[in-house]
């Protein structure tokens, strides 16, 4: 494993740099190179098989063109950048494989367009990353997927010894102890700051010896003793140093950085290691566990906010920095914690945003030199508060449990209003509306309205009655859409949705100024929607429906996308609640056993700590009856979906997206199972009377993603004008895809396949089926696929699913950008011209 060191002075950033390097690396030593996407991956790997990894870090300023058509125009830059290096060729010119870890929603999303749609030349494997804050069940996992990848290196580059391993290992332990030395230590004589971080960041393109010899080379170089060291002392963070000039730009303006916490430099260079043990996937799985805490990565934001604080103060820094990536979520979800905390510690930051732009715009060099400005005044070092006790992190997520303890008060004012009275006063309004449902004939071309709407609306008043009184009468559990609530159930918690009360929010046209209170306190608009509206509902305390009560615990789960857990981080933080996350790891190439037992711990974790807030035992006999009515809910919705296979549709389709709120906010209750069966007779009754939706129904479509919650109605109207009707949804379809898994008998084993097998949280191949099968089974003349800026899980990926339908299967797509909450990123004028233009091209016919 030997080679001729790399010179220090040498500190090329550019693609070129690295093509020579990697040519003379194959031409010299024979060396092929595996390529790799941010941020931690296991790289022990490709040097055991004797080759080089490069990293696919942009490069910056590439000239966007063939990505265009697989991507979005809201993408992450750094996905979109490798992209188009793939998609051209020049990654397969040097590396027989690329390597794409799992860090974000939209890495997830590049890895399944070149695994399973044919991005690029080059095959690729995925290394997950898990999100759960159990350091054992954390490690546990780890080494499960440590040996998964090995075998999937296997099967496409041939065996890995283990005497290989071991030896791969202690070298790159080596160079990161070197690393963190170069890192910690400061400036060395006569290498410049940008020298020093161009010679860090070749270990992310050179061979691994190569780095040792370069590395030592320049520790040798005396340091730079602190009382010449020239630059006010500042913290940096971000995910790398970039767009070039960057750091140039910092000593141009007198700024040093005396701290590191990028998450390609110092998150990933461990402080200390254990000693070695002689197996090399457990040190690599103890190295994993050693990584400075990382939004990419476990995001545990109490941990991250204390390893900022205390490495800025360490250093003695006067000012912090931030260099976000544009739409770079895991990062912009902890930004306002972290600046809080460092205020709170006396150390002002400022944030910059990039595109990964092929220089230092004018802009942001102006926002360094008025950051320069504010922590450069005044003599001596910052004189710093007391820092804040941390936590007690042997209690749960740091936020000690507190058994809810109602009070006789509030349960008799809870069984008054929500149990008594407001059912008796919701009764006789549901009644009225019943009586004047039919005397008012709906517009043309659109069928009577379902009797269900009534039954629908008093559901929901009913639901969110009960939520105003709940807290401090009964356990109160916010959670996300795909997380397991049948524990909860059994144990008596009023379980609240911030997703559908965000929906709500949307419909009623209240999102905008929810959103707007928290981009007020930091929060990116490039942030989902859904978590702005409920960021701005916490911070304002404004909501449509009365009242939100305010919760015992969080729950939520990875399964619908990777902002889930940055999101409900943020909840934990700011109303000081327990919070419990179940990671589901994606599924790409179908479930594996250590994805299920990893699943299930969590589940019974889960439900363990919800018993400890309840106060109560979980009985398993209650647990077994709410797993069937949960089943029975999920299969009897499949049944009023299949309704849309009929011709002409007996329902308007975009009613159901409102239909399915049972199905979300009340699973696992009989309500669901009541009112689907209502609503199932009334189809069946409609078709037997050859009642339609849409009248004279023209174009049947299916749609993809979620809705866009404030067009409903100018989207209703111009599928009117057009005779067309959505007869079919994955997003509805969703929520009952699922309920032959969901079985009684073991209720935690179901729960974990069940919900790691969602929709949302499988490959694109298996999207690619499903679109294909419900096109075919319902009908379809076109598909629309909703790009929403908001949930990037849904989006990154539907270019590809509509050519691969049009092709395969002829059925042609749509793609329209708009946004499931914010009406300022809908365009609807735009949107709703664009899907004339495509109703027409399917010998549509507009009407007046």
């Amino acid at each position: 494993m030997s080679s001729s060191p790399v010179p220090a002075s040498a500190t090329p950033t550019n693609d070129g740099s690295r093509a020579g390097y990697l040519r003379e690396q194959r031409e010299r030593h024979g060396r092929r190179a595996i390529a790799a996407l941010p941020v931690e991956h296991p790289r022990e790997f490709a040097t055991a098989l004797g080759r080089v990894t490069v990293e696919l870090w942009g490069p910056p300023g590439i000239a966007v063109g063939q990505s265009q058509a697989w991507l979005p125009s809201f993408s992450c830059p750094l996905a979109r950048n490798a992209l188009e290096w793939i998609l051209r060729g020049r990654v397969a010119e040097v590396a027989d494989l690329l390597v794409v870890p799992h860090t974000c929603d939209s890495l997830q999303a590049l890895a399944a367009q070149v695994i399973d749609l044919g991005a690029g030349d080059v095959p690729a494997v995925t290394f997950y990353h898990p999100r759960n804050d159990d350091p054992l069940l954390r490690a546990t996992f780890v080494r499960d997927e440590l040996a998964r990848f090995r075998t999937a290196l296997e099967r496409r580059l041939g065996p890995i010894a283990d005497e290989a391993l071991s030896g791969a290992v202690a070298l790159h332990r080596e160079s990161d102890r070197l690393a963190r030395r170069l890192l910690d230590e400061g400036p060395r004589e006569g290498l410049g700051e940008a020298e020093r971080y161009g010679l860090l960041r070749r270990r992310e393109w050179t061979w691994v010896e190569d780095q040792i010899a370069a590395l030592g080379a320049a520790l040798d170089r005396p340091a730079v003793p602190p009382g010449s060291r020239r630059g006010v002392p500042i913290l940096l963070s971000g995910i790398v140093p970039e767009p070039p000039g960057l750091l140039d730009a910092l000593a141009d303006s007198g700024l040093r950085v005396a701290a590191d916490d990028l998450a390609g430099l110092g998150r990933r260079i461990p402080e200390r290691l254990p000693p070695p043990t002689g197996d090399p996937i457990q040190d690599l799985a103890a190295r994993y566990e050693s990584l400075a805490p990382c939004s990419t990565r476990t995001g545990h934001l109490e941990r991250r906010i204390d390893h900022v604080v205390s490495r800025a103060r360490a250093a003695g820094v006067r000012g912090a920095l931030f260099v976000v990536i544009s739409r770079c979520e895991p990062e912009l979800f902890d930004l306002p914690q972290l600046r809080e905390a460092l205020r709170g510690a006396g150390i002002p930051s400022a944030v910059i945003e990039t595109e990964l732009e092929a220089s230092l715009p004018g802009s942001l060099r102006t926002r360094i030199e008025a950051f320069a400005e504010s922590v450069t005044g005044g003599d001596g070092p910052t004189a710093f508060p007391a820092a804040a006790p941390l936590r007690d992190p042997a209690s749960l997520r740091g936020i000690p449990l507190r058994v809810s303890t109602p009070s006789t008060f509030r349960k008799a004012h809870h069984l008054l209003e929500a149990r008594l009275a407001g059912p008796a006063v919701l009764a006789v309004q549901s009644f009225r509306r019943l009586r004047k449902l039919g005397r008012k004939p709906p517009p043309a071309p659109f069928g009577p309205p379902l009797r269900a709407s009534v039954a629908l609306r008093g559901i929901l008043e009913q639901y969110y009655l009960e939520g105003r009184t709940a807290d401090g009468a009964r356990p109160v559990a916010w959670v996300t859409s795909g997380a397991p609530v049948e524990i909860l159930r059994p144990l008596g918690y009023y379980v609240a949705y911030p997703e559908n009360h965000a929906a709500i929010c949307a419909a009623r046209k209240k999102a905008q100024g929810l959103c707007e209170a928290a981009e007020q306190e930091g929060y990116s608009r490039n942030l989902c929607s859904y978590a702005r509206t409920d960021f701005g509902m916490v911070i304002s305390g404004r909501t449509p429906v009365g009242r939100v009560p305010r919760p015992d615990l969080l729950v939520t789960c990875t399964n619908i996308c990777q902002t889930v857990a940055g999101w409900y981080r943020v909840l934990s933080r700011r109303l000081g609640v327990p919070l419990v996350v179940i990671d589901t790891p994606f599924l790409q190439g179908g479930l594996q056993p250590h994805h299920v037992r990893y699943v299930r711990r969590q589940i019974e974790d889960f439900a363990a700590v919800a018993e400890r807030v309840a106060g109560r035992t979980l009985s398993m006999n209650r647990l077994d009856e709410t797993v069937g009515l949960a089943q029975e809910a999920s299969m009897l919705w499949g049944e009023c979906l299949e309704m849309g296979r009929r011709r002409p549709a007996p329902w308007f389709g975009i009613e159901a997206f409102l239909y399915m709120a049972p199905m979300v906010i009340l699973r696992g209750t009989d309500v669901p199972i009541r009112f689907y069966r209502a609503l199932l007779a009334e189809l069946r009754e409609r078709v037997g009377r050859g009642v339609a939706g849409v009248e004279g129904e023209r174009i049947r479509l299916l749609w993809d993603n979620l809705p866009v919650w404030s067009e409903l109605r100018r989207m209703s109207e111009l599928l009117g004008r057009y005779r067309a009707n959505f007869v079919a949804a994955t997003y509805t379809h969703a929520w009952s895809d699922c309920a032959d898994l969901l079985q009684p008998g073991d209720p935690f084993e179901s729960a974990a396949r069940t919900y790691a097998s969602v929709l949302l949280n499988r490959d694109l191949a298996t999207r690619a089926r499903e679109l294909a099968d419900i096109g075919r089974r319902f009908g379809a003349d076109g598909a629309v696929f909703h790009a929403d800026r908001s949930c990037k899980p849904y989006s990154l990926g539907q270019h590809g699913l509509r050519e691969r339908l049009a092709a395969r299967h002829g059925l042609p797509g749509l793609v329209v950008e708009m946004d499931h909450s914010d009406p300022r990123d809908v365009a609807g004028e735009a949107s709703a011209n664009r899907m004339e233009a495509f109703l027409e091209g399917l010998g549509g016919v507009g009407e007046s």
